[in-house]
């Protein structure tokens, strides 16, 4: 088990009754995909609690979770089994995913890309699980094309979780996408996983950051302009700070 599916293990819980993850925009993006289909073969990758798979109830026939968490897959079972989902755990990494070549009609990963190790690879496996006329969907925190802008994300990034490696920027995704055999087909930006944000100390209750890090992060943004806090859609309020989680929502279909 790496330190990053270690730690997540440590805290699957937390994400289980998290707002940020449970409930957003992008999972209404989501729901819409189902369409009038009630047949989907859905695989969500880095799962956790499940919540972005759950969000096809009604129009999957099979909802693969992987996740490298056993703790995680636990609680994607007993909360899709709470709601009578037709789901299937699968404990493995995305970079290396033991299901079948073209098996599944929708691809999803929600808020974990920025933890892998090999994206290219994970977004290769993501290309092989594809059936024809099926999709891959990436919703993930996004970098930005202004260096301090994205230095100032970086930092308030890794504080929050030290697994974290890199939101992408949304170019950056268009080429791995690519790279990877796949064709951008529908593009946002600048989303918000929670609408009005979220409070700095949540955040940091939800990942387990800790007291230390949460100052650190409080320090950093006291000596950060305004201008650039706001840029990436970091707000004050009340004596406190508010972060947006700002995502992107890509779905591609192979080329």
């Amino acid at each position: 088990m790496t330190a990053a599916s270690a730690r997540f293990d440590a805290i699957a819980d937390n994400y289980a009754k998290s707002e940020v993850h449970e409930t957003s925009p992008s999972l209404s993006l989501l729901r819409a995909l189902g369409g009038e289909r009630q047949d989907l073969d859905v695989c969500d990758v880095a799962c956790g609690a499940g919540h972005s798979a759950f969000a096809l109830l009604g129009h999957a026939r099979a909802m693969y979770g992987v996740d490298p968490s056993p703790n995680m897959l636990r609680n994607f079972v007993r909360l899709g089994e709470s709601r009578h989902a037709p789901v299937h755990p699968v404990e493995a990494y995305a970079e290396s995913i033991p299901l079948p070549d073209a098996s599944m009609d929708l691809v999803i990963c929600r808020l974990a890309a920025h933890h892998f190790h090999d994206i290219a690879r994970a977004l290769g496996e993501f290309r092989r699980l594809l059936r024809p006329g099926g999709s891959v969907v990436i919703i993930d925190l996004h970098g930005d094309d202004d260096t301090d802008c994205d230095a100032l994300n970086h930092q308030l990034e890794v504080l929050h979780d030290p697994t974290h490696i890199r939101s992408y920027t949304v170019a950056r995704w268009q080429e791995l996408l690519d790279q990877a055999g796949l064709q951008v087909v529908a593009l946002q930006r600048d989303l918000s996983e929670r609408p009005g944000g979220v409070p700095l100390a949540r955040w940091c209750e939800i990942a387990n950051s800790g007291a230390a890090a949460q100052a650190a992060m409080i320090a950093l943004l006291d000596n950060t302009s305004q201008a650039v806090r706001e840029a990436i859609g970091v707000l004050r309020r009340d004596g406190g700070y508010t972060v947006p989680v700002r995502t992107c929502f890509i779905r591609s279909q192979a080329r």
